[in-house]
């Protein structure tokens, strides 16, 4: 059962227009009712089962293959959080921390399956979020209870940067990472941090053949770099 029903925020939609989160309601919605979303996070997971797969049977495997997994809303679910910030009015960091410490987050659907089956094969999953040192035991308690094959060692905290490249390089110097996850393009290159609108998108064709082989993303339309009402307002010139 859902710690907030999320079905409860139409209501909020029509009587609160001065909710600072009104643009996440329908997003947030979305998020945890949509069977779409669970569709797509399927078609994910499998899709990386097979490309696994195929690399393991046409022994295009490096030596010491790993995967890297970015951890909010790539395999935990943390739209309770969203939830219980729209209906406070309250928006991120703020009880940020305390969600975090309760290890309550459910699994992104696929998630787990797909991590077991990777490391039966001999890759194991590096875990690469920009949660904070202080939520690093609950961060753990959270995903090994949920069944994900992690320790200590292959859960890395952020630090000091936002930027995880540091912290994939850290990886790469002992490992070959053969595929990253993430609900953000920068979770797989700084090259898309801070680029907005097009010019975001110029860079994912850039990299499109990448997408679906090694690069694999989960929608999340509830925060992240997508968001540019500059953009938003000049298309309506158009009209």
């Amino acid at each position: 059962m859902k710690l907030f029903n999320i079905v409860v925020l139409h209501f909020i939609f029509i009587s609160c227009t001065t909710n600072k989160n009104i643009e996440k309601i329908y997003a947030t919605a979305y998020m945890q009712n949509a069977a779409e979303v669970t569709a797509i996070h399927l078609q994910v997971f499998n899709s990386a089962r097979a490309e696994l797969i195929r690399l393991i049977s046409e022994k295009k495997l490096p030596k010491n293959p790993v995967i890297i997994v970015d951890v909010d809303e790539t395999v935990l679910n943390n739209t309770p959080y969203e939830a219980k910030n729209i209906l406070k009015n309250e928006s991120y960091p703020k009880g940020w921390e305390k969600w975090v410490s309760l290890a309550r987050a459910e699994k992104i659907m696929g998630s787990v399956n797909f991590i077991k089956f990777a490391q039966s094969k001999g890759v194991k999953t590096f875990y690469i979020t920009n949660r904070r040192e202080v939520g690093r035991k609950a961060t753990l308690k959270n995903l090994i209870n949920l069944g994900f094959p992690v320790s200590d060692k292959f859960l890395i905290m952020r630090t000091d940067q936002h930027s995880k490249t540091k912290r994939r390089e850290l990886v790469k110097k002992k490992h070959n990472p053969i595929m990253y996850f993430g609900d953000n393009l920068s979770d797989f290159s700084d090259e898309f941090n801070q680029k907005k609108g097009v010019k975001r998108a110029d860079i994912v064709l850039k990299y499109k053949d990448l997408f679906g082989k090694k690069f694999f993303i989960l929608p999340n339309p509830m925060y992240g770099d997508w968001i540019n009402y500059k953009n938003l307002k000049n298309s309506l010139k158009s009209f």
